[in-house]
């Protein structure tokens, strides 16, 4: 039994991470759906999209800073599991405007808390540390 739960503890880690990633990136392809499975007009589709770029201030002023006092760790697996929640409320809004909207709100906000939280590095870089960094120190 020992051996089949080291086999899947990265079941977590993964689930979170596919609900980061897909919360971050789900929105823009599908305001064509929106558009001709919903009927919204192009100033609601704009405003669904502004509601995307106001959910990521939150998330930039706010993860950066409270990683720098309550480490990387503690930010970014919360942001990581809100974001997947995110997702779900996305998921579950069918066709009602309120909850695709709040949704919208929600998902950016947690991708942007998981990468302001990485630091100067952000979510874009690939390399594994900066050569400055002890590697000890990666995660506090």
């Amino acid at each position: 039994m020992h051996r089949l739960s080291k086999r899947i503890a990265w079941l977590p880690a993964a689930a979170g991470l596919l609900g980061a990633a897909w919360g971050a990136n789900q929105f823009s392809p599908l305001l064509l759906v929106y558009h001709q499975e919903l009927g919204l007009g192009t100033g609601t589709l704009e405003a669904l999209f502004g509601a995307y770029a106001l959910g990521l201030i939150p998330g930039l002023l706010i993860g950066g800073p409270l990683s720098d006092v309550r480490g990387r760790r503690s930010v970014v697996v919360p942001a990581a599991w809100l974001s997947l929640v995110a997702s779900l409320v996305l998921a579950s809004a069918g066709h009602t405007l309120a909850v695709l909207f709040a949704g919208r709100l929600l998902a950016p906000a947690w991708a942007a808390a998981r990468c302001s939280a990485r630091g100067r590095r952000g979510c874009a870089s690939s390399r594994r540390r900066a050569p400055t960094q002890p590697a000890g120190r990666r995660w506090r």
